[in-house]
């Protein structure tokens, strides 16, 4: 009997305990065993030239030789829970160049030819510190508009929309390929290293010359007379158009005009 009686109460702890948990999960949400929550990131740079799979391709050509262009890229969170950026930088090494038979670096005295410029949140101006932002937080896909506020956090610490973060491009006057990779660190769960890369490489760019009209008609002329026709050359292209050479072949009535200066028909070098 009493060893029944031992196998009776073991049984009788099994089932309390079964029936505690089972309780717990039916409290309040802050308790018991429920499904997490989870961000996951996902990203927007559709608006970039060329945009590939985590590449986007810069044109350097569309730049003029120490001028500026942004590129923007959109962090989105599509979970179900709060999404945490940690950390934002730019990876980048200027290119190099062998000097006296050693790799060297070029030199880019204005500053890097790419970096991280600023990030936008709720349209709100954020200055990168030291290269690197950090510390923004993304509301849930399905939450209402007023999830950040209700949740407690500033205006300039989450959004229900996205971050946006832009990458500057300083185009120096030389033909080396420079590339750069723009790193973003967050909580999200969509990846095991939660670390997301996207890359960005210069290209050459293609020129291309179209020359309007095709032909001058300046039908009769009077004695006396110099009537003047106009011809345009403009670059259609996605670099840079150099003309190294004007040929004017034609009678010694004819004279080419470009800037102030007059030739008559023989090879030129503007």
């Amino acid at each position: 009997m009493l060893k029944s009686l031992r196998i009776q109460n073991f049984i009788f702890v099994l089932a309390v305990v079964a029936l505690t948990v089972g309780a717990c999960g039916g409290g309040d949400d802050k308790g018991g065993l429920q499904l997490s929550k989870n961000g996951q990131i996902s990203f927007d740079y559709s608006q970039a030239p060329n945009p590939t799979s985590g590449t986007i391709e810069v044109k350097s050509g569309e730049v003029s030789a120490g001028e500026s262009a942004s590129y923007t890229v959109q962090i989105l969170n599509t979970g179900d829970g709060l999404l945490t950026i940690d950390n934002v930088s730019v990876e980048y090494s200027a290119p190099n160049v062998p000097v006296d038979g050693v790799q060297t670096p070029v030199d880019e005295a204005s500053g890097p030819s790419f970096s991280l410029s600023k990030g936008f949140i709720n349209g709100l101006e954020m200055a990168p510190s030291g290269g690197v932002m950090g510390g923004m937080m993304i509301a849930p896909a399905d939450s209402g508009s007023s999830w950040c506020e209700d949740s407690g956090y500033a205006d300039t610490e989450c959004t229900r929309d996205s971050v946006d973060v832009v990458v500057q491009f300083k185009r120096y006057d030389d033909a080396h390929v420079r590339e750069a990779t723009l790193i973003i660190e967050s909580d999200t769960l969509k990846s095991s290293e939660q670390k997301w890369q996207i890359s960005f490489v210069t290209v050459a760019g293609l020129p291309v010359a179209n020359v309007s009209p095709k032909l001058l008609e300046f039908g009769q002329v009077n004695k006396g007379d110099s009537p003047v026709k106009h011809i345009t050359v403009s670059n259609t292209g996605s670099d840079e158009l150099l003309i190294y050479q004007v040929l004017f072949q034609a009678q010694t009535d004819y004279s080419l005009i470009f800037d102030t200066q007059s030739w008559k028909p023989a090879d030129l070098d503007p």
